[in-house]
């Protein structure tokens, strides 16, 4: 506290939140930001400290030691275990210092349980995908993240940006695969999608075509191969030897062999005019 009046209060937050402080009281700044708690504090010491309101003396309020809480974390992680951490770190933190979910683990249903009850479930794919963090909440002191095993596991392979392994849920279809794997590549066929489906005895082959990518449900162990378009023209013929352009052309709607050698910029000055081949598939 600076200017009219003059003080310095270093002040240790209690286990329920509030700090006390000299002339003023309690007050409450559990859960809250600097910001927050900074004006929290400077309206509770203006009753005391009239010079606050008028402005001919200012409050600072620093974070000094960050407490410790303890955090479990269990289930399908590469490092399960009790860690202990700064009392600030979220749901990602955690699961970092863990290692992440392991070869089994899911990646779309994390339970964070506060008092043997669940309050929140994580769903990473929002953050490693979209950047969302929306209920990366900040972890308590006991909270325990529970990783389970995932539910649903499919393969995307051939001409997309990121082929991988990716976890489905049930709501979520082919489509949402492939925005998964970052969307097709510039050489991918996408009129249709080879999938490899298990059964209960064998293998099957199924081709899904484009317009049914928004309502085919991915099932267990589907694996998807995009294939690359074909290596060669629907529309192209070609001209070589004596004209000043030879080369491929574009076969236009009723393109005639006069209207190609135009294309062409017409016969060179020692071109053989008596004759020609014409080679058709």
């Amino acid at each position: 506290l600076t200017g009219d009046n003059e003080a310095n209060y270093n002040l240790k937050v209690s286990t329920e939140g509030s700090i006390n402080l000299q002339y003023v009281g309690r007050i409450n700044v559990g859960g809250l930001s600097i910001e927050q708690a900074t004006s929290k504090i400077k309206s509770a010491m203006s009753s005391t400290y009239p010079a606050l309101r008028s402005g001919r003396s200012n409050v600072a309020i620093n974070l000094g030691n960050i407490r410790s809480i303890k955090v479990t974390v269990l289930g399908e992680v590469v490092k399960p275990g009790s860690y202990t951490l700064p009392s600030l770190v979220s749901v990602f933190n955690a699961l970092y210092a863990a290692g992440g979910p392991n070869q089994n683990g899911s990646f779309r249903k994390i339970q964070v349980l506060r008092n043997n009850r669940v309050v929140t479930t994580i769903d990473i794919y929002d953050f490693l995908l979209r950047g969302v963090q929306s209920n990366n909440i900040r972890l308590q002191d006991q909270d325990v993240i529970n990783v389970p095993v995932y539910q649903s596991r499919v393969e995307m392979s051939g001409e997309v940006k990121r082929p991988a392994l990716f976890e489905v849920l049930s709501t979520e279809s082919l489509e949402d695969v492939i925005a998964f794997a970052g969307g097709f590549s510039n050489q991918a066929y996408t009129a249709k999608i080879k999938v490899l489906q298990n059964t209960n005895k064998e293998r099957r082959l199924i081709d899904v075509e484009a317009e049914k990518f928004s309502t085919y449900g991915p099932l267990n162990g589907d694996k998807y191969v995009v294939e690359a378009i074909l290596d060669r023209f629907e529309n192209r013929v070609e001209i070589i030897g004596a004209v000043f352009r030879p080369g491929p052309f574009e076969l236009d709607k009723g393109l005639t062999l006069k209207g190609l050698i135009q294309k062409a910029d017409g016969v060179t000055e020692d071109a053989f005019l008596n004759r020609g081949y014409i080679s058709r598939l």
